[in-house]
């Protein structure tokens, strides 16, 4: 895997995103598992523009992330990782999974043999829990063959600051929608 190369990608505007700048946090803790609203859906198609080819779609499992990289990326193998989700997850109703059930009907086009039933909820501390979720993703990362040397990771704002600078730093401050973001990958894997 020494000619890997990854680009993330921060999912398209969602319901929640809209309806934070109305209600405030209300937005996060009452509506699970947000779409994409139709912005999202255009800001998805747009980045299908820019993005570079790829080999395999690495995705959060959560509604928005698969919109997004559904949009971005069709005909490519998507595998939903759990160590992808976003943060935290003990009180944002809106990073509450969907059952994998319902989302393999769905997105039937996603493998979802590499997530869990328990849809990840009630952590209690949300900052440990993404430190291992990235020790659980590198290690991911070190399992694919030779030919899969680009990748693509579609999550959340909170999990690429901390994936690409060790932080999530102001969590107010988010990663743009549906930009392609380089990762370096020396320090990762």
């Amino acid at each position: 895997m020494s000619n890997i190369s990854i680009i993330g990608i921060r999912h398209g505007e969602a319901i929640h995103n809209v309806l934070y700048d109305r209600i405030g946090t209300d937005a996060f803790t009452k509506f699970q598992d947000t779409s994409l609203t139709t912005q999202g859906m255009l800001q998805a198609l747009e980045a299908r523009r820019k993005v570079p080819r790829i080999d395999v779609v690495l995705v959060s499992p959560l509604m928005r992330t698969l919109q997004t990289a559904s949009v971005i990326f069709p005909g490519v193998k998507m595998i939903a990782l759990d160590e992808l989700m976003e943060y935290p997850q003990n009180i944002e109703i809106c990073n509450r999974r969907s059952s994998i059930d319902d989302l393999s009907k769905l997105f039937p086009h996603v493998d979802f043999s590499r997530t869990s039933e328990n849809d990840g909820f009630g952590v209690k501390n949300a900052g440990t829990h993404l430190e291992k979720q990235t020790i659980k993703f590198n290690k991911i990362l070190k399992s694919f063959t030779p030919d899969t040397n680009k990748i693509a990771i579609v999550s959340h704002s909170t999990w690429l600051k901390n994936y690409i600078n060790g932080t999530i730093g102001d969590i107010y401050q988010e990663l743009p929608h549906c930009e392609p973001l380089p990762i370096a990958v020396t320090n990762k894997i």
